[in-house]
């Protein structure tokens, strides 16, 4: 009687054992899983706001050198406009 409630008991505590170990795999497991996902969406977040700056000054960039290109064109239309003006006025 004695050895089967020490067997038993030792066969609970063994099964206890096992489960605890497995529990804790699986929680460090999946806390290793949270970590790794929270990670890629915090560098997701910080390299789409430092992209969207970066291409927020390009956009600027080539709109400024848009508007310089357009500038210049209408200069040197206007200019040529003022020019056929005046050579129709002399005539």
């Amino acid at each position: 009687m004695r050895t089967e409630l020490r067997d038993s008991t030792f066969h609970r505590w063994l099964l206890s054992t096992r489960q605890s170990v497995e529990l804790k795999k699986r929680l460090t497991a999946r806390l290793e899983q949270q970590r790794s996902i929270t990670l890629d969406n915090t560098f997701g977040h910080w390299r789409e706001r430092r992209l969207r700056k970066l291409e927020l000054q390009v956009k600027a960039k080539v709109d400024r050198g848009t508007r310089a290109a357009v500038l210049e064109r209408w200069q040197a239309e206007t200019t040529v406009c003022l020019h056929r003006s005046d050579q129709i006025e002399d005539s």
